[in-house]
């Protein structure tokens, strides 16, 4: 099976094939046929040549899931609902990364980026399995303490999303307890001062079983009666919970479904709320004021939004990746709003950040030459379309794509002969392209835009 060729739906027979092929597990659960980010999801990045050329590494397997269980074939429901209560998923979509045996080691979901970002997100945490297994072949041969110390290495390789640190901790519980109770067995004494962290993990067995309980009636109750609903049963919880974390996974989702129901006063309220809580550690509170710049967006509070990326950029200064991440979502957000001044000079700081060619970089110069366009300074997006054209690094159809941005922003300054001479250029690029079922989409899309330039068509149309 070529890499991209097939998704799998059943995930025993991408077990076993996975275990043949040496490969891992990218798993997705969704529902395309009632859930509006799953159809974003599949349309934007899983369906999408740019993705699934860089999906070498996996065996894809993609679980549909209808919004009642009922509703499931009766030869897949029993699977299914297995599957679904094994992984603990209640929210969709939802993408795990496992080895061959199915254990997972990542974990992240529909998070707006596209498609070839998506694939290099997917490859930085496919990393953190290999960091997993390096610590773990360690462990093997190390005894007492350092055994632990090692141990501990492993389990803090796995990820999850920023602000999700719950679903990471249900990941360890449920799939690493052999791991977890080692350190506890072997440093009864708390040399490595590992005890409290990992207990504190475990909780207790019923408190375990009652969050489980409790997240399926959040998803129940947001089917049936929407985040007003959800949020009704959430917030008769918090005093019942009995642990540190399960207290921090009902005020997650409180803040989650304050958004999903497009209260975004409440909750920028209630994540400043957050921030003055003593439980949330600092890359957690980091990932809350992400979500309080994005609800100051959604109110169309620009000015104060910034001045939150701002703040996340200057703390994470010595984390590259870190400080690029915020740039990107800061430039993304003025771009959004329409602040192309702001956006602009925001892109052309997070520059210095990508490798030339990347397609991180790609993205970048894209957003710059628009911008650039939108600004009225058509021959300096020229010139940079020109300079980007010009790396060695850019592969033949993110040029015929580079090309066709270019031809747009000609054809927008009413500049018609240079849009048309620069369609040509890419029409030609494109006919060197072999064009197999992976890459026919984006070269529809790409065509699409030459339409455009070429004045055959509107935009938007």
């Amino acid at each position: 099976m070529e890499a991209g060729e097939t998704w799998l739906t059943n995930l025993d027979e991408a077990r076993r094939l996975a275990a043949t092929e040496r490969k891992e597990l990218f798993i997705v659960f969704t529902g395309t046929s009632w859930c509006g980010p799953c159809v974003d999801f599949e349309k934007d990045v899983l369906s999408r040549p740019e993705f699934l050329d860089r999906t070498g590494r996996f065996v894809l397997v993609k679980l549909e899931y209808p919004k009642a269980q009922e509703e499931l074939p009766e030869a897949q429901r029993k699977q299914y609902i297995a599957w679904q209560e094994q992984y603990a998923v209640y929210a969709f979509p939802t993408v795990l990364l496992a080895d061959a045996t199915g254990r997972p080691y990542a974990m992240t979901g529909s998070i707006g980026l596209g498609p070839a970002e998506f694939a290099l997100h997917v490859e930085r945490y496919r990393l953190a399995g290999e960091a997993r297994d390096a610590a773990l072949s360690k462990a093997k041969e190390a005894q007492g303490i350092e055994k632990v110390r090692r141990l501990d290495a492993a389990l803090s390789a796995l990820v999850a999303e920023t602000g999700q640190t719950e679903r990471r901790v249900d990941m360890l519980v449920r799939f690493y307890r052999p791991e977890i109770d080692q350190i506890l067995d072997l440093d009864k004494a708390n040399a490595a001062g590992l005890r409290d962290k990992y207990l504190g993990m475990l909780g207790d067995q019923e408190e375990q079983t009652r969050l489980a309980a409790m997240e399926v009636r959040f998803k129940v109750a947001m089917k049936e009666g929407g985040s007003a609903a959800a949020l009704k049963l959430i917030d008769e919880e918090p005093g019942q919970a009995k642990t540190v974390e399960v207290r921090k996974r009902l005020q997650n989702a409180r803040r989650t479904h304050l958004e999903w129901g497009e209260r975004y006063e409440e909750a920028l309220a209630y994540s400043n709320q957050l921030l003055k809580d003593d439980l949330f550690s600092a890359e957690e509170k980091r990932g809350i004021r992400g979500r309080i710049a994005y609800d100051l967006k959604q109110l169309d509070r620009i000015d104060e939004s910034a001045a939150v990326y701002d703040g996340l950029i200057a703390e994470v200064a010595a984390d590259r990746d870190a400080e690029w991440r915020f740039l990107r979502d800061k430039a993304v957000m003025l771009t959004g709003a329409k602040r192309d001044a702001d956006a602009l000079e925001t892109w052309d700081r997070s520059r210095r950040y990508v490798e030339e060619g990347s397609d991180h970089w790609l993205d970048s110069e894209v957003f710059r030459c628009r911008l650039l366009g939108k600004l009225g300074r058509i021959d300096e997006a020229s010139s940079a379309f020109d300079a980007a054209l010009n790396s060695k690094a850019l592969k033949t159809l993110d040029r015929a794509n580079l090309l066709s941005e270019k031809a747009m922003a000609l054809g927008q300054a009413g500049r018609r002969d240079e849009a048309v001479a620069c369609a040509v250029q890419a029409e030609e690029v494109l006919g060197r392209t072999k064009t197999d079922g992976e890459s026919e989409d984006m070269t529809k899309f790409i065509r699409q835009k030459l339409s455009i330039a070429r004045g055959e068509q509107k935009k938007g149309q």
